[in-house]
């Protein structure tokens, strides 16, 4: 083809045609039409015929705007550096891909890099700082395009991989290969503690408790719409009006028949409630059925443990040594009394001596409420050494594993297919049955009170009465056994001394009674005292403080409620006090 050369121009009767490879118009021609004036051929006039710079045709499919920096793919007008507009009815599209024929896995089929090439600081500055790319995640097949999204970012650095749309639409945010549809990894092996997401309420109101945040969990349901499940709620206890004052709990919410109920919560002081929104202890559960269940599947001897620790230090896991009297544990029994909750028994356990390394001496206490009342007392025992103390607390010298029985109050009647065994006392205390046939027998064997004097300082006697009777009955068996000692000239009856280690000093026993009996009501004075001083919502700050500052505990000065918020929860005392003991007399026959 020889070279050609424009020697004339055709004047625009109208706007440029498809056909027309270079219309050229007039620098000052605003119609695009034939004006008279000269035409001539210039950059600006050819850059006009493809929407290059100020010309105003507005069919051209690409516009360069030159005053504006601006590039238009289907609009004349681009609004940002580069615009596209589809056609009415169907979406803009920007295609990227890559001219390998062979695609294998990580293959990138496109890339969009962010980049700040001209900064002046240059080194890392003028780095990739961010890319999104596509990369095959397998290689192609006429059944296979696996391909996966890629984001990457930079801090010093090229931008390297922090996020991943896998091909089956998983989503690894620190990982490149999560195994769920979003995993979030860490995998920096010097952090201790891995914040991976955060919900925000952005909402707030003086005064205002109801704000929160939530994660949801659904399934699709028969009707093709998607329920939820259960959703776990990150809520106030508080109004957030300061720094000192921001409280807040989880609550774990499930769906049952359609109704979304709360079913844990987690309150800001740590306490858990099961069904109770406002716990009032560490574990607190409350439900229509009540039952709490406790199960083990082991190939062992072992079953489930319900374990009670007390230590009088302030933190947790501190080993400070408890103290004679501390409470252990306590299982307590309440009920609804028609006004408030009401304590009708517990069993506690209590360290009953002085601890040490490898020594925690304790007692079980049963404890229940008499009618009329809502305190619960002391009624049996089982003392460190296994006696088994039923109406009293004092342990028998050298006694072990024995059955205690206390003065207690007479039966006025028999009890219906068994027998009432009792101690009363009688100038000493004596040990009784009564049967359901109404017969009273003595089993100590020195009731001298229908006989008068004892025949001899050792004597024993054998007594008995029947209420339905109205009779009582005794005998002096020492007495016997002698009259027929002399009518047999037999001796049936031995005594001797006993060593002197065995022999014990009236006086002075009724002494250690008394003694021990103090040593009990002191105990219980310093428990009560204890209690009575520690701290309640009506206490001053300076009660609390007081109090924090003697059992050990760190704190910022703050309000009074916070700093009772470091209180722990005061133990319900419920213990009596200890009746003095009473000194008795020595029995006349004893010498």
């Amino acid at each position: 083809m020889s070279t050609k050369k424009i020697t004339a121009l055709t004047e625009l009767a109208a706007a440029a045609a498809a056909t027309d490879m270079i219309p050229v118009v007039d620098v000052s021609d605003t119609t695009d039409a034939a004006s008279g004036t000269t035409k001539k051929i210039t950059a600006l006039n050819i850059g006009k015929g493809v929407g290059i710079g100020l010309g105003n045709t507005t069919t051209e499919p690409l516009k360069i705007d030159t005053s504006n920096m601006r590039i238009g793919i289907g609009t004349g007008t681009p609004q940002t550096l580069v615009e596209m507009k589809g056609v009415a009815g169907s979406p803009s599209i920007l295609t990227m891909s890559t001219a390998e024929a062979t695609v294998v896995d990580g293959d990138k089929l496109g890339q969009i890099n962010f980049q700040a090439p001209q900064e002046g600081s240059g080194t890392d500055a003028i780095l990739v700082g961010a890319s999104i790319h596509a990369e095959a995640d397998d290689t192609f097949a006429s059944d296979n395009n696996e391909t996966e999204l890629v984001f990457s970012t930079a801090a010093s650095e090229a931008a390297t991989e922090k996020v991943r749309i896998t091909s089956d639409g998983k989503v690894g945010v620190g990982t490149s290969t999560p195994a769920y549809m979003m995993e979030l990894y860490d995998a920096d092996t010097g952090n201790a503690e891995f914040s991976a997401m955060r919900l925000t309420n952005y909402d707030y109101g003086s005064g205002e408790t109801a704000q929160s945040a939530t994660l949801i969990g659904g399934v699709k349901n028969a009707g093709g719409g998607v329920s939820s499940c259960g959703k776990i709620t990150f809520g106030k206890d508080s109004d957030y009006s300061d720094a000192a004052n921001r409280d807040g709990n989880i609550q774990f919410i499930t769906n049952r028949s359609n109704t979304e109920t709360e079913a844990v919560r987690i309150s800001s002081d740590g306490k858990v409630g099961i069904g109770a929104a406002t716990p009032l202890g560490i574990l607190h559960t409350a439900n229509a059925t009540a039952t709490n269940v406790m199960e083990r599947f082991a190939n062992s001897t072992g079953g489930p443990i319900l374990q009670f620790t007390k230590s009088r230090g302030t933190s947790v896991g501190a080993t400070t040594i408890v103290q004679d009297g501390d409470t252990l544990g306590t299982v307590t029994f309440r009920g609804a009394d028609g006004n408030s909750i009401a304590t009708g028994a517990f069993i506690d356990a209590q360290v009953a001596g002085t601890p040490g390394d490898g020594d925690m001496p304790a007692c079980l206490r049963f404890c229940t409420t008499p009618d009329g009342s809502e305190t619960g007392t002391e009624k049996v025992r089982i003392d460190s050494t296994g006696n088994v103390l039923i109406g009293g607390t004092a342990t028998p010298t050298s006694s072990v594993g024995n059955l205690c029985l206390f003065n207690g109050t007479i039966p006025a009647a028999s009890v219906t297919d068994g027998v009432v065994l009792y101690a009363q006392d009688v100038s000493t205390s004596e040990l009784k049955v009564r049967d359901e046939a109404g017969n009273v027998s003595t089993l100590s064997p020195h009731n001298f009170d229908l006989l008068g004097d004892r025949s001899e300082d050792m004597a024993w006697s054998y007594s008995s009465k029947n209420v339905f009777v109205g009779k009582e009955i005794a005998v002096d068996m020492t007495k016997v056994i002698r009259a027929l000692e002399k009518l047999t000239g037999e001796e049936y009856i031995k005594i001797r001394d006993i060593a002197d280690s065995e022999k014990l000093d009236w006086a002075t026993e009724e002494k250690r009674k008394e003694a021990e009996q103090k040593k009990q009501i002191d105990a219980y004075k310093e428990r009560k005292a204890e209690s009575d001083a520690y701290p309640t919502s009506s206490s001053t700050k300076a009660e609390v403080k007081a109090y924090l500052d003697k059992s050990g505990i760190e704190y910022e000065d703050a309000t009074k409620d916070k700093l009772f918020e470091k209180v722990a929860e005061k133990e319900e005392f419920t213990e009596t006090e200890p009746a003095a003991y009473s000194k008795k007399s020595k029995p006349s026959w004893i010498k």
